[in-house]
């Protein structure tokens, strides 16, 4: 079954506690959208096995189990996708929630027009969330958010790929403590909603055309680990210089020299530290060709956190707001900017990948 290029179907994913079911109820209630949840089919499989539900967290646990062992039974990383698809009434608006397996992404791009929403939040918001839904230990908490956001095997759930794979990501880092709060976060979502329905309804905001720069820019690195962009913009909102992590000019790139990696050559479940990549990282590269009088009071746009050896290069050209899309496990480089008085923001928008497919217009 397939829904054809007319009807529009939107998939929300994201991190346990990030907040899908509250834009899922919002749907619900403006009636624009069938909402079907893809967990619908773990609670029909229950059912028809007859398998006793678990209390609290340990309820979500048992699903995440049980939608594993559908997946791996069936040999189909997209039956829970399959399951909720035949439940489509005659709707021209479709909005899948739950989606946690890269298969489940790729089975529906392939239905019709299709977008992706990642909904995300900080740990700390969704571990509250949590808690106060579950009265759940932080503990019992971070072992599902762990089994949730990645799993090593290709049945299991893997939310943060599916977040890399979103069309567009919203932040939802507030508590609903009133309806505004709410309505202000329901009408940020309605956005990308509209840009599905609609393509070219609305212009790039300038902070997305600057990230999907950077995303062009880290296409040109060589690196075989991790590709990186970065944009510095000042700031006046001129884009300043660019960069891409990659090894310096005339010397050859580890995919052509070794085949591998350099850190991981010796011992690849023990590589060699970070400070030992022979790459001037991305951000890096776009600081040292500006001088400070270009960089003090700017933006440096990244695709990945920066490293410690970049935010020391970002305190010390004065940049004073760094955006980024994915995280990067460098402990404390977080708490060495903020201290430094650098604003730290999480991108919001649009993403790379759907860039010329939401923003393109007909040609009158």
């Amino acid at each position: 079954m397939t829904l054809g290029s007319e009807r529009v179907i939107i998939g929300l994913t994201g991190p346990f506690g990030a907040g899908c079911s509250k834009v899922a109820e919002a749907l619900l209630q403006g009636k624009k959208y069938q909402v079907i949840k893809l967990s619908q089919s773990i609670n029909d499989h229950m059912a028809e096995h007859s398998i006793s539900p678990e209390n609290g967290i340990k309820l979500i646990r048992q699903k995440q189990k049980i939608g594993n062992s559908m997946r791996e039974e069936s040999g189909d990383d997209a039956i829970l996708a399959r399951k909720a698809l035949a439940r489509v009434r005659k709707k021209t608006r479709i909005c899948f929630d739950g989606i946690k397996n890269p298969g489940e992404v790729d089975y529906l791009r392939k239905q019709g027009r299709f977008a992706l929403v990642a909904i995300d939040a900080l740990e700390d918001v969704r571990f509250s969330r949590a808690e106060a839904a579950y009265e759940c230990t932080k503990r019992a908490f971070q072992e599902v958010d762990e089994h949730d956001r990645e799993e090593r095997n290709s049945h299991g759930q893997n939310v943060q790929l599916c977040v890399d794979l979103a069309d567009a990501v919203v932040r939802n880092d507030d508590e609903f403590a009133s309806k505004r709060v709410q309505d202000d976060f329901c009408n940020r979502v309605d956005k990308y909603f509209t840009l599905a329905e609609t393509p070219g309804s609305r212009a790039p905001y300038p902070w997305e055309a600057h990230m999907v720069t950077c995303y062009t820019q880290a296409s040109q690195s060589s690196c075989m680990r991790r590709q990186v962009g970065a944009v510095l913009v000042s700031a006046n909102e001129d884009v300043v210089y660019l960069g891409y992590n990659d090894v310096p000019k005339g010397q050859v790139p580890c995919v052509r020299e070794h085949g591998n990696c350099y850190r991981y050559l010796e011992d690849p479940d023990d590589p060699l530290s970070l400070a030992q990549c022979r790459a001037v990282h991305a951000e890096m590269r776009a600081l040292l060709k500006a001088p400070r009088s270009h960089s003090m009071g700017g933006t440096l746009y990244c695709t990945t956190f920066p490293c410690k050896q970049c935010a020391n290069a970002i305190i010390f050209s004065k940049v004073a707001r760094v955006v980024f899309v994915e995280p990067y496990p460098d402990y404390g480089t977080e708490e060495m900017l903020k201290s430094a008085g650098v604003e730290i923001e999480r991108f919001e928008g649009v993403k790379a990948r759907a860039y010329q497919t939401l923003f393109r217009r007909e040609r009158a």
